[in-house]
């Protein structure tokens, strides 16, 4: 008889130390923070200038547009600058003859940023420029290339190139 009332005194005990509890059912609400941060992006899609065919007689200069195209995400600002080419420096542009038996002759050019042609266009040093803007949308913007071909320059017929590499800065 003793250990029952030992038990039943213990449930006693522990009733009045620790009442039973009863649990309502509800709802609790919080909230997460959800964040992304999107990336500006650029890329060059092509370009091309095409001075067609030059006055081998050397008596005036030949003035040139073509179209560089890039793509940029909307509200991207840019900066394109190109180099100097493969065969000359940003102040003395040369193409150089396709054909190898012409390899002692160079075609000097220019390309500029602007249609008076009277700002190079290079990477911004030394008094070079580069074509800056902000992308109004995600879609390919024509930038223009202005470009000459000096006159005074007697050449051998013949096709000459140059290859320039473009590099956009964006943020």
């Amino acid at each position: 008889m003793k250990k029952r009332f030992i038990i039943t005194a213990c449930f006693s005990v522990l009733s009045v130390v620790f009442p039973l509890m009863s649990y309502a059912a509800g709802t609790a609400t919080g909230n997460i923070a959800v964040s992304a941060d999107a990336n500006s992006i650029c890329s060059v899609m092509s370009g091309t200038m095409n001075f067609g065919l030059h006055d081998y007689t050397g008596v005036g200069n030949t003035d040139a547009q073509g179209t560089l195209l890039i793509n940029c995400s909307a509200g991207a600002a840019y900066s394109i600058a190109l180099s100097a080419g493969t065969g000359g420096t940003f102040a003395a542009r040369v193409m150089q003859p396709v054909s190898g038996n012409l390899s002692t002759y160079n075609l000097s050019y220019q390309l500029y940023t602007n249609s008076p042609r009277d700002e190079i266009w290079g990477d911004g040093t030394n008094t070079t420029g580069v074509v800056s803007g902000t992308a109004p949308s995600n879609s390919n913007i024509p930038v223009a290339i202005y470009g000459r071909i000096p006159g005074g320059q007697i050449n051998p017929t013949g096709s000459y190139s140059d290859v320039i590499i473009v590099s956009i800065s964006y943020a």
